[in-house]
């Protein structure tokens, strides 16, 4: 997201430059030019807080250079406090979706799909059609979303879209939300399924799970950065991808499609061009709804040259790979 400088910089500000690893709610960083109006060297650095859009602090940018250690430092300190991250935002749009789900008489297991296909709607091209097939959706998406609440659904979307309080300045990109934390976010949503599956309160709402040490039922889930960890350091036993003309990837325990992601993005950094055929089986139907989701946006993103061909489906693979050597399809 892009903040904006007060009004007596913001038609001549430069976007500048990030400082990685403050949390989303960092100060957005700007390049004021000179009193001549020249935006080739600019001599000033503007910070521009979200809650206060209109208080532009100003800073000699010689002196940042020569200090920034200090800079990250002092930005690190004024930054807005929230503990509410982006995946505990769409989580709350989930638990909207799930309760609307609940009132139009869908089966709670759906309320993936209602997610997936809200989040596509949002993600997809400005008349929000959907395209089940492309975006990795099931089939009555289209279906699902007329059968819940129409005023519902628009004010879920509409709390969704921007935050409240003083988060309102900022605006959600579902897109860059899916890409960088989906992995988390479907892990999260999948496990609150699992763990609270018809827990409805009066008003038929979903809320917040209790904090409380609990069993996940044997279903385990791989931390992000855990499982491009791992997918680099597999990857990189093949040697030159760059040559290589086709790869098989296969997760036998795809879960919401963690794994499959890395790999897609992996591949993508190590110049991977040949034919690709991307393989992932999991006992839970939600699980394989969010991966194939999930794969669907990545592949709006980057596809090998040489193609690709995905087969995505919930049951066991230990049957499916039985059913391979006996030599049927």
């Amino acid at each position: 997201t892009i903040g904006f400088p007060c009004d007596q910089h913001r038609e001549n500000a430069v976007p500048a430059y990030r400082i990685s690893g403050i949390r989303h709610t960092q100060p957005t960083i700007w390049l004021l030019p000179t009193a001549s109006g020249k935006r080739q060297s600019p001599a000033k650095v503007g910070v521009v807080r979200w809650d206060r859009p209109q208080d532009t602090r100003v800073f000699d940018r010689p002196s940042i250079e020569r200090n920034l250690d200090r800079f990250y430092t002092f930005l690190s300190d004024d930054r807005l406090r929230s503990n509410r991250g982006v995946v505990d935002h769409l989580l709350g749009f989930f638990r909207r979706l799930r309760s609307l789900g609940q009132a139009a008489g869908l089966e709670d297991a759906r309320a993936i799909d209602l997610f997936t296909a809200s989040l596509a709607r949002l993600s997809g091209h400005p008349d929000r059609t959907l395209k089940p097939e492309q975006q990795g959706l099931s089939e009555d998406a289209e279906d699902l979303l007329a059968r819940i609440d129409a005023k519902g659904l628009a004010a879920a979307v509409e709390e969704i879209e921007r935050g409240a309080g003083t988060m309102s300045w900022l605006r959600l990109y579902p897109s860059l939300a899916v890409r960088h934390a989906g992995g988390q976010l479907f892990q999260e949503a999948h496990f609150e399924l699992l763990r609270n599956t018809t827990t409805f309160d009066l008003f038929g709402l979903v809320g917040t799970p209790e904090v409380a040490t609990t069993s996940r039922g044997g279903t385990h889930f791989t931390p992000p950065t855990l499982a491009r960890t791992v997918v680099e350091r597999a990857l990189e036993t093949l040697g030159d991808l760059t040559t290589r003309t086709q790869l098989i990837l296969n997760d036998p325990t795809c879960g919401s499609g963690a794994f499959l992601h890395e790999a897609l993005r992996s591949l993508r950094r190590m110049g991977f061009r040949g034919h690709l055929r991307l393989i992932g089986y999991d006992v839970s139907g939600p699980a394989v709804a969010m991966a194939r989701f999930v794969v669907a946006s990545s592949l709006q993103d980057w596809k090998p040259d040489g193609g690709i061909d995905v087969e995505l489906r919930a049951g066991s693979f230990d049957t499916r790979f039985t059913l391979l050597k006996a030599g049927e399809n």
